[in-house]
């Protein structure tokens, strides 16, 4: 548990709570303000390193905290936080998001920090690339980010078609156009998910770093920013990329926690023994259970071990189970 969460406010359950709670945390050197009907921006001034997050509410609710990811940093690092909510699936746009943003870059607030740093997944990580525009020499953290809120440009990604605008604004638009100012832009995305990779091929340059994350696309029902946050990467990676500290051989490292992850390892059971036929599911078996007590994996070694026997293709290496 977050100890700001813990020690200061109560856990939010509703997006009211959240609201109370965001105003609370940016106390009276910060600011909660409402946009308009659909998005806040909350401010909470802490170090010389600030995190410009951007979260739906739903997302942020579901959190272990009920708080958003940033406010993570505001707490264990003493980063600085400008959080963008949405109330629903409005991808961050609106003409009093676009105007908020260009109030903070004709205040020069950016130009305050040692370091700006802009973080979202999914539609957030959208909006990170594309108002990172706002504060030229920022650095883009985007997990599974959209390239685009315009119905012409991504109506091919029927997961979003229904939310996508008829007409895309000209402004703060083309997520992977907006990122030509930043620092370094780094775009983490589902290796195993279609629409991921072609969002993510659509952000190009030299100043752009793609990672294919692999595995954790198979844990269903789950975005790919939880699991991240589940294998206890998220933290380190956001860090890490943020200030400049991680390359992608350490971020592949970071990713490597996966192995340790029950929700993965459970996922790429199905999978194996759905693809990979027994030798390799008694494989992955016995490399599980050398880590630890892991029933599930127990059973679909005995099952595989008898298939084989029973085929008279019993390996040597395979031991008594």
């Amino acid at each position: 548990m977050n100890p700001m969460a813990e020690d200061d406010v109560d856990r939010p359950e509703t997006v009211e709570d959240l609201d109370f709670a965001l105003e609370d945390l940016a106390g009276k050197r910060g600011y909660h303000r409402q946009l308009d009907a659909d998005h806040t921006a909350t401010f909470l001034p802490r170090g010389g390193a600030l995190i410009v997050s951007f979260e739906e509410t739903d997302e942020t609710l579901a959190r272990a905290t009920g708080l958003p990811v940033a406010f993570d940093f505001a707490e264990e690092k003493s980063w600085s936080v400008l959080h963008i909510a949405a109330r629903r699936r409005t991808w961050f746009r609106g003409d009093a998001v676009f105007s908020f943003f260009d109030e903070l870059s004709d205040d020069v607030l950016f130009d305050e920090y040692d370091r700006v740093i802009f973080f979202g997944a999914g539609t957030g990580g959208y909006a990170a690339a594309a108002y990172s525009v706002a504060a030229p020499g920022a650095r883009v953290i985007a997990v599974s980010p959209f390239a685009s809120a315009d119905l012409a440009r991504a109506g091919w990604d029927s997961r979003v078609r229904d939310t996508l605008e008829v007409q895309g604004a000209p402004r703060y638009a083309f997520a992977p156009e907006m990122i030509v100012a930043a620092e370094e832009a780094f775009i983490l995305f589902d290796k195993t998910s279609l629409f991921e990779h072609v969002h993510a091929s659509l952000f190009y340059g030299d100043n752009v770093t793609r990672l294919a994350v692999p595995g954790l696309g198979w844990i269903r029902g789950v975005p790919l920013e939880r699991s991240l946050e589940g294998i206890g990467a998220l933290h380190p990676l956001v860090q890490g990329f943020g200030l400049g500290a991680l390359d992608r051989v350490g971020a592949y490292g970071l990713l490597r926690a996966r192995y340790r992850h029950n929700p993965y390892l459970r996922a790429l059971l199905d999978r194996t023994v759905e693809r990979g036929g027994d030798r390799l599911t008694a494989r992955l078996c016995q490399k599980v259970l050398s880590q630890g007590k892991a029933p599930a994996f127990r059973r679909r070694l005995r099952e595989a071990r008898a298939r084989l026997e029973a085929e008279g293709t019993l390996p040597d290496w395979l031991s008594e189970a």
